[in-house]
């Protein structure tokens, strides 16, 4: 009975996982359809496309709710907008770092050429504006039905991302969907998060 018993929990086990993997695959298969759908354009006025004048937009990444608390120091000299993260709470994700980068993404008006991630003043990791437009044109936050598929987002952001001397963070990606998705993954919760992130953020 025992045995039988762990054989079902394996089971269900691999049927999670391979279910997991089914949705995945359905997201990035279909993902370029959704933008046929409308499913990028927001119902709040407020998260327009690249409608906030980079003078604005510490105070509107900073002071809006879905950042859950997170804190960005944002420059922009010679057409970079340098994004210097100081503050994150303690029971704020991972995760919500990435979707104050796609927010900042999406709201930051087109005026740079690139937007780079510093860590007091030294720059670690950089990606180009027309990239990182692109992911936030796509990203819509808090609205059901909306907005491109967050794992597509995250493979475009890792495949895109740089080091300060223009190398690839990320290997070249093969064209494997499940593949190129797990890399991504990788290179966000084992290089961006512990290199920029968390390298000399204040956690409260």
């Amino acid at each position: 009975m025992r045995v039988v018993k762990v054989l079902h929990l394996m089971n269900c086990r691999l049927l999670s996982k391979s279910f997991f993997l089914f949705l995945l695959f359905v997201g990035l298969v279909f993902a370029p359809s959704f933008a046929q759908q409308g499913l990028f354009d927001s119902d709040d006025p407020a998260k327009e496309p690249f409608s906030v004048p980079l003078e604005m937009i510490e105070d509107r990444i900073n002071s809006d709710p879905s950042s859950d608390g997170i804190k960005i120091l944002f420059k922009y000299p010679n057409e970079i907008l340098d994004l210097d993260i100081y503050e994150v709470p303690g029971d704020t994700s991972a995760a919500a770092v990435i979707r104050v980068i796609f927010m900042t993404g999406r709201l930051a008006e087109q005026a740079y050429e690139k937007m780079s991630f510093s860590d007091e003043g030294e720059k670690v990791f950089w990606i180009l504006a027309e990239d990182i437009q692109s992911i936030g044109s796509e990203f819509v936050w808090g609205e059901e039905r909306k907005g491109q598929n967050a794992i597509v987002l995250i493979r475009r952001f890792a495949d895109a991302l740089k080091y300060p001397d223009g190398t690839r963070v990320a290997p070249d990606f093969t064209g494997s969907l499940l593949g190129d998705a797990r890399v991504a993954m990788k290179i966000i919760n084992e290089k961006f998060h512990p290199e920029w992130t968390l390298k000399t953020t204040d956690i409260k």
